[in-house]
C-alpha cells in the first residue's frame, strides 16, 4: 500500500501569516489611538461642563445677591462688600484660587477676577455711593482647559 500526497494543500504559508498580524497590529494601534482621542475629548469636555455648571451657580449667586444690594460699603478690583435690605453684609472676594462670599467658596479653579463698577451714565466710578452697575469677569483655568465668564449686574435696591 503505497502513501500518496496531494499536492493541492490547504492553509496559509507563514509569510501570510505573519503580514496578516502586522496589517492587524497597525489597525489595532490605529482603533487605539481613536479610542484614546475619543476618552480625551469626553474627559475634557466633562471637565467643562461641570466648572460651567459651577460658575453660573456663583455668578447666579452673585447676581441675585448685588439685585438685592441695599447699599455697598467697599469696592476694589478683586472684592467688593455689600448690605441687602436686612442690613445683613456680604463680602465677595478671590481667595486663593476661590470666589468666596463670607468665606465659603462658590467657585474654585479661578485664575483672576475682576470687578468694574459703573455709574447710571456707564462710565466707571471709584464712589460706592454711585455704583449703579457691577461687571464682573471671572477667568478660569480647570485641568489646562481655560474659560472666561463675564456678566453685568443692575444694582435693582440701589437706585
Amino acid at each position: 500500500m503505497a502513501v500518496t500526497q496531494n499536492k493541492k494543500q490547504r492553509g496559509f504559508t507563514l509569510i501570510e501569516l505573519v503580514m496578516t498580524i502586522v496589517i492587524f497590529s497597525i489597525m489595532s494601534a490605529m482603533l487605539g489611538q481613536l479610542l484614546m482621542s475619543s476618552y480625551k475629548t469626553f474627559t475634557n469636555g466633562n471637565a467643562i461642563s461641570t466648572m460651567s455648571a459651577q460658575v453660573l451657580l456663583g455668578v447666579e449667586r452673585m447676581v441675585y445677591d448685588l439685585h438685592n444690594a441695599s447699599s455697598i460699603t467697599t469696592i476694589a478690583a478683586n472684592s467688593f462688600t455689600f448690605a441687602d435690605q436686612t442690613g445683613t453684609s456680604y463680602t465677595y472676594a478671590l481667595s486663593g484660587a476661590a470666589l468666596q462670599r463670607a468665606s465659603y467658596n462658590l467657585v474654585d479653579s479661578v485664575q483672576g477676577i475682576t470687578f468694574t463698577y459703573l455709574d447710571l451714565n456707564g462710565n466707571v466710578t471709584a464712589a460706592p455711593a454711585a455704583v449703579a452697575y457691577v461687571k464682573i469677569n471671572l477667568s478660569l483655568l480647570n485641568n489646562g482647559i481655560p474659560l472666561n465668564y463675564t456678566t453685568s449686574v443692575y444694582l435693582n435696591g440701589l437706585n
